[in-house]
């Protein structure tokens, strides 16, 4: 066995030699510290997220190697699963993953353990200096506690190298392997926000019959400002033959600096994008609201919106083919005045309209952060609903709308929350303690409990017409006295 403090030193040598034969890999940065991060996905399931890993070549059509050792007797049944994902929480589509006994075989050569090996392809350039974290997913005997996880992992070996197509290690005796020294359990919290009228969609559609589409929702600024990070989507689907499966990509892409409200569609502008597959099973046409998470959080900054890629049917549409649920612009009772382009549909950097101005998709973000929207309490389709789409931006005072708020904070759940309200937006603080308020000096406040999920709802009160109002969540937690600043909207009542 290959002494690691040796290893270390040596990595750089192996590199080099890697990078001038034209095999791309992840080295282990030296001033890393040995930590890993876990999170439970079910009862038996964990993802151990490995940071401190830096991408040093981007060959195209080059190979990875990615070992796993762990304790042979212990809660750790099985490794089934490795892949690379960016700091920012971007998944690598262009390097695919898969089980190898080879690489398995060519680690336990050079480092005697009980090895399980994947190996992975770039299939097209990834920038060198590029930071990453590994993700491994593992299999543990049904009832392990925490500290049993951790005390396996804390004797684990974790190893990379560049390998060769049949997953020889290029290194040779010049592996990269680390031994984590500390687990940390991490709860990433599943927030979310969906700028839409469920019970008013209208129509399911996408932008073209017989290619792949990318569609974007712009959610209004005024709908959301934010802080924290996102942790994934709510999307509502139909998937018109349900039995092919449908490989689609979510994403959050920034708004332009350029042309107002519009996506930045460059590559600079689309903070992640992640892939999941739909569908597969049963037969005809069927919808679905499926949650989809991410396994690290997406920083996304103030502004933010959604993108999702349906892929080319496999039949032309309408035979088959993913849509998206949608409220079209027409259908609210949002004055035409009011109303925005909110949807788009992607070519390219190009982004060209979809559906009429005020269309919304039932299609939201997931936040780690608290959430906050305005809701317009109205009768204006007929019954007195609780909106949260268009209408919800401009509350018709004057028609006898009332103004509510939905508020969520998973970490803060069976607690209390402190809404805010301002005249408007205000700047971003410098100061360490109230670097997450958004919002100008307060005017007044609500009180609103939030049950077992994190969710609350404010009454409904009147807003005088022509009324602008910010407002922000504060979240308290007064049996460890701890307090969390949400994300903000803005409403103006008509």
């Amino acid at each position: 066995m290959v002494n690691r403090s040796t290893l270390f030193a040596l990595t750089s040598v192996l590199l080099a030699a890697s990078a001038a034969d034209a095999l791309a890999c992840f080295s282990r940065d030296t001033v890393a510290t040995p930590n890993v991060i876990v999170r439970s996905i079910n009862g038996t399931t964990w993802r151990v997220l490995v940071p401190g890993y830096t991408s040093v070549a981007a060959a195209s059509g080059s190979y990875c190697a990615i070992g796993v050792s762990i304790p042979t007797s212990g809660s750790i049944v099985s490794v089934d699963d490795a892949r690379v994902i960016g700091v920012d929480a971007s998944t690598y589509d262009n390097v695919t993953w898969s089980s190898s006994t080879a690489v398995a075989t060519a680690f336990n050569t050079v480092s005697a353990g009980n090895w399980t090996g994947f190996l992975g392809q770039a299939t097209n350039s990834i920038a060198a200096g590029t930071k990453v974290v590994y993700d491994i997913v593992v299999t543990v005997s049904s009832g392990t506690t925490l500290a049993q996880l951790t005390t396996d992992l804390l004797a684990s070996d974790i190893g990379s190298d560049a390998a060769t197509s049949t997953g020889s290690l290029a290194g040779g005796t010049l592996q990269s392997v680390f031994r984590p020294t500390t687990v940390t359990e991490q709860v990433l919290y599943r927030n979310s926000r969906v700028f839409h009228n469920e019970a008013y969609s209208n129509i399911s559609t996408r932008a073209t019959a017989d290619s792949a589409d990318t569609l974007v929702f712009m959610q209004p600024r005024d709908f959301r400002r934010g802080q924290g990070e996102a942790s994934g989507w709510v999307v509502r689907v139909q998937d018109q033959d349900q039995s092919t499966s449908e490989d689609v990509a979510l994403g959050f892409v920034a708004y332009s600096s350029t042309t107002a409200d519009t996506p930045d569609l460059t590559p600079a502008g689309r903070l992640t994008t992640v892939r999941y597959t739909l569908f597969g099973t049963g037969s005809g046409a069927a919808a679905a609201i499926y949650t989809l998470t991410t396994s690290v959080g997406v920083p996304v900054g103030e502004f933010s919106g959604l993108t999702i890629e349906l892929p080319k049917p496999a039949t032309d549409f309408p035979a088959d083919g993913l849509t998206v649920a949608m409220q079209d612009g027409d259908t609210t009772f949002l004055p035409a005045a009011a109303r925005a382009q909110w949807t788009y549909v992607a070519n390219g950097a190009t982004a060209t309209a979809l559906r009429p101005a005020g269309t919304t998709m039932h299609f939201g973000g997931l936040y780690d952060c608290g959430t906050i929207q305005s809701q317009a309490f109205s009768s204006v389709y007929g019954s007195n609903d609780r909106l949260s789409g268009a209408e919800a931006l401009s509350p018709d005072a004057t028609g006898g709308d009332l103004t509510s708020f939905r508020i969520q904070n998973q970490k803060f759940a069976s607690s209390v929350a402190l809404i805010m309200v301002a005249a408007d937006y205000g700047p971003i603080k410098s100061s360490a303690t109230l670097k997450d308020y958004l919002l100008q000096p307060l005017f007044t406040t609500l009180i609103v409990p939030t049950d077992a999920n994190g969710v609350g709802n404010s009454i409904g009160f009147p807003v005088p017409p022509s009324v602008l109002l910010a407002v922000q969540g504060c979240y308290f937690n007064f049996t460890n006295l701890t307090f969390q600043f949400g994300d903000a909207c803005r409403f103006q009542t008509r």
